[in-house]
């Protein structure tokens, strides 16, 4: 899970200490549409999946994030 708020935080270009599984988009400047199509091509990267243009688009908080890598069956370390 670490690695996941990592990439997150790379992303927002916050330190990874902002991000917790509660972050929404609203608490950072950065998490806009923009970095939210760079957090879709992170994440297809980074767990080799591959994003439908909604799920890009619901990237807009971290439980966001996680149910879309669920649903792909990334397994995510505690």
């Amino acid at each position: 899970m670490q690695e996941l708020m990592d990439l997150i935080a790379l992303t927002m270009d916050v330190p990874s200490s902002r991000v917790n599984e509660n972050s929404v988009a609203a608490e950072f400047v950065k998490w806009d549409s923009l970095r939210i199509v760079l957090l879709g091509s992170m994440l297809e990267q980074t767990y080799d999946v591959t994003l439908t243009t909604d799920e890009t688009s619901s990237l807009k908080s971290v439980r966001a994030v996680i149910d879309v890598l669920q649903r792909h069956e990334v397994q995510l370390a505690a």
